[in-house]
């Protein structure tokens, strides 16, 4: 099997038709069964991009979106060659190392960087890859979680959630959530710097307080803790 490697960029786009995104859930790949043609994926500006080469048959199984792009009557089925300029380099490689060993594989910097987690779960829903949002969801929680008190997320990191989602996103979902269930409500209200989040956000919280007041005591019952799941798309897989 050959291994991952970078060579040199371009530039291209691609639409995914919404019959791909409904197809049947493939079973899981397994590692023996790939093939040696391998793709070319440009990430990141094209005069500063990172190229990566990648099993072909490997991220057409999982992502909607790469069998799109390179089936059809696409330049990208012709070149065999995909680019994601507005994407980030390590973005891609984590997803890449997802992809050969269905887990994240992280650094000590980046597995506890909230922001690039958020990163990986807004690129799987790009790349229509769920079980790649969940584990990225799963593990953004847990930072957020195993913090003493659990912590909230920070102006920055909501500003880029509610940027990068849309309304009824688990991300959305997950931050509001926190808010409700750690944040005081009337020192919510008194500190609240409205220019420093988004107006959607605060919408959010709002009615989140509304619908879980009174709350109850017991972390328990807190949904992140009690029902993970929640903050899940449905898988595409079976096994």
């Amino acid at each position: 099997m050959t291994p991952p490697s970078k060579y040199e960029p371009q530039s291209s786009s691609t639409l995914i038709p919404l019959s791909e995104r409904n197809s049947t859930a493939p079973v899981k790949l397994r590692r023996k069964d790939l093939q040696k043609t391998v793709i070319q994926v440009n990430v990141g500006h094209t005069d500063s991009a990172e190229t990566f080469t990648i099993h072909k048959e490997l991220v057409c199984h999982y992502s909607p979106f790469f069998r799109a792009a390179l089936a059809g009557p696409w330049t990208e089925a012709e070149t065999g060659i995909v680019n994601l300029p507005s994407d980030i380099p390590n973005v891609f490689e984590a997803f890449q190392a997802w992809l050969y060993a269905q887990t994240l594989e992280l650094d000590e910097t980046q597995e506890s960087d909230a922001t690039f987690l958020m990163k990986l779960q807004v690129f799987g829903e790009r790349m229509v890859v769920p079980d790649f949002q969940n584990a990225a969801m799963d593990a953004l929680r847990l930072v957020k979680l195993n913090s003493k008190p659990p912590a909230l997320f920070k102006p920055s990191e909501i500003e880029y959630a509610y940027e990068n989602t849309s309304a009824g996103s688990p991300l959305r979902k997950l931050i509001t959530d926190f808010y409700v269930w750690e944040a005081n409500m009337l020192i919510f209200i008194d500190n609240f710097a409205l220019d420093s989040y988004p107006m959607a956000f605060v919408v959010d919280v709002t009615k989140g307080y509304v619908t879980q007041f009174p709350r109850p005591k017991k972390s328990s019952t807190k949904p992140y803790v009690a029902v993970p799941e929640l903050y899940h798309v449905p898988s595409q897989l079976t096994s």
